[in-house]
C-alpha cells in the first residue's frame, strides 16, 4: 500500500499574476502615483520632486507627467515581461548605493519593488 509523501506545492497562478503580497496587477497609474510622480505616496522616493527626472535631467528620463513618463520609460528603460533587462528595475533593486534609485534616498520598500516587478512582468501596460 502506498503511503502519502510530501509533494512540493505547484504554483497555479497565471504567469502575469501579482507576486505574493501584491493584490492584483498594479497599473502604471498606481506606479506613477506611488513612486514616480511629483507627489509620490512614498515621500522619500520622489523621482521628480528632487528634480532628478524633470525635463532634460538625469538619463534623459522625463517623469514630469504620467503620459511623458510612460513614453520615456517604455520600451527604452522598461522591457515588458523582462525585469532583468529593464533599467528601471535594475536601478530600484540595486544593492550598490551609487547605482540605486532613488539616488541619495532610502531604498524603496520591498512591497513597492514587488509592485513594479508585477507591473513589468504583466506587460508594462499603460493603464
Amino acid at each position: 500500500m502506498d503511503t502519502p509523501r510530501d509533494v512540493p506545492a505547484v504554483d497555479m497562478r497565471p504567469a502575469d499574476a501579482a507576486p505574493d503580497g501584491v493584490a492584483g496587477t498594479p497599473t502604471f497609474t498606481q506606479i506613477y502615483a506611488e513612486i514616480l510622480g511629483p507627489t509620490p505616496l512614498i515621500a522619500a522616493s520622489s523621482c521628480v520632486g528632487a528634480m532628478c527626472h524633470s525635463p532634460g535631467k538625469s538619463g534623459m528620463v522625463d517623469l514630469s507627467s504620467q503620459t511623458t513618463a510612460y513614453m520615456t520609460l517604455v520600451p527604452a528603460k522598461v522591457k515588458a515581461m523582462n525585469t532583468a533587462t529593464s533599467a528601471l528595475w535594475t536601478h530600484i533593486t540595486s544593492t550598490n548605493a551609487t547605482m540605486r534609485m532613488p539616488k541619495g534616498k532610502p531604498a524603496l520598500p520591498a512591497a513597492t519593488i514587488a509592485k513594479v516587478t508585477a507591473w513589468i512582468n504583466a506587460g508594462a501596460k499603460n493603464d
